[in-house]
């Protein structure tokens, strides 16, 4: 590189500290650009022009600009400047470290950040008021539950992925140190595992760790809010691939897999009737989740992170998931960013407008409670209506795996009688029906059955 890296950030945020903490151990060279939260900085004119999203982390690089932290974490280590320790280049050791960056979107990223933002950070900015303790016990609930499961699954090692330090480790610790801020402490008789993991990530990335957690540890002190393996070789069997068209991601990534035309092994596990939670299945998948992979004696969850895996085994359509260093990480920025985001809204109207309520889980929601839903689709949907449709896909003038995701997540509403509004999101509708015509025919296939479930559903009638 003739000029170094710039990399804007706040130690205020988790996935900024701990980016910030991997560059240094890498040696990556860059200049430091700090961007004050608490100012508002990030919501400026000129922040806008460096990440679109205004939010930290980001990276300029030339002209190349980049925004989340994992697509950044990828896009460094594709160009050798990020330690192949941290984030191996053999290919199952890669994708083991991608199935927990995955993984850990929506279950110890996504809990513990609400336990944050609800304790600490909305009632110290005055925009809500501080949680009654029984807000504080199911969020503590929540938590534990996540370093329950960091405990059980993760940490069978020093280390999340093994016996080494990886990118995982200081992800991951970096969202458990923020819940200091709210006065939580993780119970050392409770979470033995989780509690001298987090002494190891901190010796062995020290100094890098305290600088990185000084504003932490400072405030943390005034807070009285709440007390509280080896690169493959060319495959010789097929690939298993254990799925569910109900799913979403499962969807997604059949179309994916259909379109790209390789080896595999269609492996359909019906969640209606609960294979996914036979012991038969957790042998195959450990979360008891679909979709999976199994490749020879390597199994592997968490869509994005097969996604992954298989475009680096030469598995993957290259026209989805592009080898270039910069299309890649264009497409890595969504995938990183629906997570939390259309997805995350898409998923939650599908669960309580139909799966809950038929499943017996939950009552049918109330008029207010499908409105409160709709908003939050509709924001998201606004969000790619100004923000990733400039082009005829989300990142350019090619269907990549990106939209696929993408699409798949908003076509499981159908399921609850909700449509695009075309004159709302012009953009947005259009961009389906592209989407529709080139997967063609496995679109209307990979949705048969929530097409069919779509007219007999009345729950939500919008």
């Amino acid at each position: 590189m003739s000029k170094a890296i710039k990399y804007y950030y706040d130690f205020l945020s988790q996935p900024s500290r701990a980016l910030w903490i991997g560059m240094k151990l890498s040696k990556t060279p860059f200049e430091d650009c700090p961007v004050a939260l608490r100012k508002q900085e990030q919501l400026t004119d000129e922040y806008r022009n460096i990440n679109r999203f205004q939010k930290v982390p980001a990276i300029v690089d030339g002209k190349f600009q980049l925004g989340e932290s994992v697509s950044i974490v990828r896009y460094l280590a594709d160009k050798g400047v990020f330690s192949e320790q941290l984030y191996p280049k053999s290919v199952e050791d890669r994708a083991r470290v991608d199935e927990f960056l995955e993984w850990q979107h929506f279950n110890a990223r996504l809990v513990f950040g609400t336990f944050f933002r609800q304790v600490w950070l909305l009632p110290g900015k005055g925009m809500a008021p501080a949680p009654k303790p029984e807000t504080v016990k199911k969020l503590i609930k929540d938590v534990e539950v996540n370093l329950g499961l960091l405990e059980r699954i993760w940490l069978e090692k020093d280390f999340l992925i093994g016996d080494k330090l990886t990118v995982a480790d200081i992800f991951g610790a970096s969202e458990i140190n923020q819940m200091k801020l709210c006065q939580y402490n993780v119970n050392e008789k409770q979470f033995p595992k989780v509690a001298k993991w987090l002494e190891r990530v901190r010796e062995t990335t020290n100094p890098y760790h305290d600088e990185a957690h000084s504003f932490l540890y400072k405030v943390s002190k005034k807070t009285a809010t709440a007390k509280i393996t080896e690169q493959l070789t060319a495959m010789s069997k097929s690939i298993r691939f254990y799925y569910d068209l109900l799913s979403p991601t499962s969807r997604g990534l059949w179309m994916a897999l259909k379109l790209g035309n390789k080896p595999i092994e269609y492996c359909p596990i019906a969640l209606r009737k609960l294979e996914q939670l036979t012991d038969e299945y957790k042998k195959i998948n450990r979360f008891q989740k679909v979709p999976a992979i199994v490749d020879g004696d390597f199994h592997l969850a968490e869509t994005i992170a097969i996604i992954r895996y298989l475009a680096d085994k030469g598995q993957f359509d290259e026209k989805l998931y592009p080898k270039s260093l910069e299309a890649r990480a264009r497409v890595d920025e969504f995938l990183e960013w629906q997570h939390l985001n259309i997805r995350l809204a898409c998923s939650l109207f599908f669960r309580d407008a139909w799966l809950f309520p038929i499943n017996g889980l939950a009552p049918k929601p109330t008029p207010e409670k499908i409105q409160q839903l709709v908003e939050g689709v509709e924001t998201n949907l606004g969000l790619l209506e100004l923000l990733w449709l400039e082009k005829d896909f989300l990142v350019g003038q090619n269907l990549t795996v990106a939209d696929l995701l993408g699409a798949s997540e908003i076509n499981q509403l159908k399921i609850c009688q909700y449509k695009v509004d075309e004159k709302k999101f012009p953009k947005v509708a259009k961009w389906l029906d592209r989407v529709k015509e080139a997967t063609s025919p496995y679109h209307d296939e990979g949705l048969s059955f929530i097409n069919l479930k779509a007219k007999q559903a009345t729950i939500a009638k919008l």
